[in-house]
C-alpha cells in the first residue's frame, strides 16, 4: 500500500509520525513544499510526485493541495484524507493582506486565492474523507475555528465523508480515534 503524506504550511512530514505508526506496513512518500512558493507550481509538482495507486493523507494547506492535485491525476489516486483543511480559505489571511500585500503565503490561503476558488468549487473524483476539527479559539477569526482554520472553511468543499471531531488543529494528528478512522477508510478503498 502506497501513502503520500502532504503536510500543512510551515510544517514537516514529522507531523504524521503518530498516524504513520498506526497504519501498519506501507510505503510512505513524504511530499514537502514551501508554503511561501506560488501554489500553482506546488500543485504541479505534487501531481507529478504521486505514484500510481496511492492514497493521500494531508493536513491543513496540504489538504487543499491534495484535492487540487487530484483534479490533475485522479487515475493515480485511490483515496484522499484531508485533516483540518481550509477549503474556503482564510478570512484572517485576506485581512492581513491589507498590511502585507506582497506576502505569497497569505495570497495562497486567502479566500480570494485562485487555488482556494478552484478547489472550493470543485467536485472530488476520488473517495474523500474530510476530518473536521472544531476545538480551538484563534482570536483573529470571528467564526468557530480549530485554533487555525474556521469550521466553515473546512466544510466548504462539497462531497466525501466527514468526521467531525472536537480537537484542535494540531492535536488531531495525535489522536487514536482519528488514526483508526483513517486506517478504516483507506482499507475500504484499497482495492
Amino acid at each position: 500500500m502506497k501513502i503520500v503524506y502532504v503536510h500543512g504550511a510551515n510544517a514537516t512530514p514529522k507531523s504524521f509520525t503518530f498516524i504513520k505508526s498506526q497504519l501498519g506496513k506501507h510505503e510512505a512518500y513524504d511530499f514537502t513544499y514551501d508554503a511561501n512558493d506560488p501554489v500553482e507550481g506546488t500543485v504541479k509538482h505534487l501531481a507529478e510526485f504521486i505514484p500510481q495507486d496511492s492514497h493521500i493523507i494531508s493536513h491543513s494547506l496540504g489538504g487543499v493541495l491534495a484535492v487540487a492535485a487530484s483534479q490533475r491525476v485522479p487515475d493515480k489516486i485511490k483515496s484522499i484524507v484531508t485533516i483540518s483543511a481550509p477549503f474556503g480559505g482564510s478570512e484572517a489571511a485576506s485581512r492581513a493582506l491589507l498590511f502585507m500585500p506582497f506576502n505569497t503565503f497569505l495570497h495562497n490561503i486567502s479566500v480570494h486565492s485562485k487555488l482556494i476558488q478552484a478547489v472550493s468549487s470543485s467536485i472530488v473524483g476520488v473517495p474523500l474523507l474530510k476530518v473536521i476539527t472544531t476545538a480551538g479559539n484563534y482570536v483573529f477569526e470571528t467564526k468557530m475555528n480549530d485554533g487555525v482554520v474556521t469550521v466553515d472553511s473546512q466544510m466548504s468543499l462539497w462531497g466525501g465523508e466527514e468526521l467531525v471531531i472536537h480537537l484542535n488543529h494540531f492535536e488531531v494528528l495525535m489522536d487514536q480515534d482519528v488514526a483508526d478512522s483513517i486506517k478504516l477508510f483507506i482499507k475500504q478503498h484499497q482495492k
